[in-house]
């Protein structure tokens, strides 16, 4: 339809015009659509026991779920938007920005007193580097309820 500047379609049921459907009607249904995706990905993030990070190209954080709020005591509207290494200036995220290759399962201590295990990866879309995610698990705990890593802020 954008492609031809086409406004409106008709609706045929057995060869007769039963409606009309313009560009607005498809791109509000469209957005619906990306709206509630947006909701459901966000409640799926927010209960994986991990924290989750993702970085733009750039390392601006992009994703900060829920766990990642209580693993190190940053709410997700503090540290969204702003370079991950201004928070933890040895991020493993921003190193693999620089190498583009993926780590499974490394020991890494993003801050003093604070252990934990990531694994991390480079974000390609359509062969284009766009960013890292990674997660994380705090392995000096033994309730899941207690967080060192975000005592040392």
């Amino acid at each position: 339809m954008l492609c031809k500047n086409i406004g409106r379609l008709p609706i045929l049921d057995n060869g007769e015009i039963v409606g009309v459907i313009r560009q607005e009607h498809i791109r509000d249904y469209l957005y619906m659509g990306i709206e509630q995706t947006g909701i459901i990905l966000k409640y799926v993030l927010d209960n994986i026991q991990e924290a989750i990070c993702v970085v733009d190209a750039e390392g601006r954080v992009e994703i900060w779920n829920h766990n990642a709020e209580r693993l190190y005591g940053i709410s997700s509207s503090e540290i969204k938007g702003k370079y991950l290494v201004n928070y933890f200036p040895n991020a493993i995220d921003a190193k693999i920005i620089q190498t583009r290759k993926p780590v499974k399962n490394l020991f890494h201590t993003p801050k003093e007193g604070c252990h934990i295990v990531i694994s991390a990866a480079p974000i390609y879309i359509n062969d284009k580097f766009v960013g890292v995610v990674s997660t994380d698990r705090d392995v000096q705990t033994d309730s899941p309820n207690q967080c060192r890593c975000a005592n040392h802020r």
